[in-house]
């Protein structure tokens, strides 16, 4: 099992693998010790979840209406590969990475929740 300080989980969909994610999805596998997971639902997937690289392929449904069912099953299986020692940063994969700005909230004290309401 592999010890990270945490895990930026990328929801994603087969549509936004090769626009989205090319486009503007993270530059590299790690930032700081925290790795990068991109996750994809194969609903036709012969086990569980597969790991590949850093792409993790969960056999759940691949649409928008099944999102929260995809982040359920991310984590219990992200936490059956990963020993995480601080947590899991959950983005999505229309989010623009300023790595600058990435690498020092990674670097900085963590809370249980952040979130900003208008």
């Amino acid at each position: 099992m592999e010890e990270v300080d945490g895990i930026i989980l990328i929801l994603s969909c087969q549509k936004h693998k090769l626009t989205r994610l090319k486009e503007f999805g993270p530059k590299y596998k790690y930032y700081d010790k925290w790795k990068v997971i991109i996750v994809i639902g194969d609903l036709f997937l012969h086990s569980n979840y597969k790991l590949i690289d850093n792409i993790m392929y969960i056999k759940c449904e691949d649409s928008y209406l099944h999102l929260l069912k995809k982040l359920a099953l991310s984590i219990k299986y992200i936490k059956n590969c990963f020993n995480i020692k601080e947590g899991i940063l959950r983005c999505g994969d229309d989010l623009i990475f300023n790595d600058a700005v990435l690498i020092n909230f990674l670097k900085s004290k963590k809370y249980d929740f952040y979130g900003k309401s208008s």
